[in-house]
């Protein structure tokens, strides 16, 4: 029945537009302050709770505050 199902679907669909399209999206970490992002120019900055901790040698890294950056963007 997949099979079936298959043939009759269309065999690909685009996933994204094929273009990129700019929204002004801009967004940056600290592991001092927090996570600040803009798109089109709207801005909005959440800052650590005061005993979490960003950096080195704690268990959320630099890279993990840039990664959580782009989800808050999106």
């Amino acid at each position: 029945w997949i099979q079936s199902l298959l043939s009759l679907l269309p065999n690909h669909v685009p996933l994204a537009n094929p273009s990129p399209v700019d929204i002004g999206w801009w967004g940056d970490a600290s592991t001092s302050f927090g996570i600040g992002v803009v798109i089109q120019g709207h801005w909005a900055v959440w800052r650590w709770a005061p005993h979490f901790k960003v950096g080195p040698s704690h268990a959320f890294d630099i890279g993990w505050a840039e990664a959580v950056a782009v989800e808050l963007g999106l």
